[in-house]
């Protein structure tokens, strides 16, 4: 009997199945990063994993199938790199790791800017892409703002605050860094970005004590 593996849309697969669904994912990452929502067709992403066209339709129903999915599966693939790298605890040190995996390692375990400009610019006219978006940006919106809490309940971070104004704050610096990293390389290095995000980070933290 062949064993059977959860993916993360809730379908069963083969262990062969899920891998070659990634290969997949990565490869419309690819082409879209490099030929655009439109140059990113189903034969070109086909020719990446060296397969067929038969053989993409027979994971994903369509193109738009294939792109949301891809969006999700970078999600997941974020969330499990920052879970190894703190444990799946929420906790404060979980935001400092998500500054850490989007800014000082940018095209690693995340897709590049250019990615998220074209799914971004298409999204704008397409709802069912924009629904997807979404759903994405509030599951980690609410990991984060779980991690803030934990930090205002052990006293990192400032008792005043609301932690999704943490999240919010903390993921739209992340977004507007990695664009200027991408259009001012020489001006916003990951280093210095990473500075910046590490900066925003230390300002949520309680007040120094007066001195005596």
């Amino acid at each position: 009997m062949v064993r059977k593996t959860k993916t993360i849309v809730g379908q069963d697969f083969t262990a062969d199945d899920v891998e070659r669904r990634h290969q997949i994912w990565d490869a419309v990452i690819e082409c879209i990063t490099e030929c655009g929502i439109e140059g990113a067709t189903i034969r070109k992403v086909a020719d990446s994993v060296g397969g067929s066209t038969g053989m993409i339709t027979h994971y994903f129903q369509s193109k738009k199938e294939l792109i949301t999915e891809s969006i999700t599966s970078l999600t997941e693939r974020s969330i499990a790199t920052v879970n190894e790298s703190v444990g799946e605890k929420y906790s404060p040190q979980r935001l400092n790791a998500v500054a850490d995996l989007y800014l000082a390692h940018p095209g690693g375990d995340v897709a590049p800017i250019a990615f998220w400009l074209w799914v971004w610019a298409e999204a704008t006219r397409d709802a069912d892409l924009r629904e997807v978006i979404q759903e994405n940006f509030l599951k980690t919106r609410d990991i984060l703002a779980r991690c803030a809490e934990a930090g205002i309940e052990g006293g990192q971070i400032r008792a005043d605050l609301d932690p999704y104004l943490v999240a919010d704050a903390l993921t739209s610096i992340i977004m507007g860094l990695r664009l200027r990293m991408a259009l001012v390389p020489e001006v916003i290095s990951p280093k210095r970005a990473l500075e910046i995000a590490q900066f925003l980070l230390s300002a949520f933290g309680p007040p120094a004590p007066a001195e005596k």
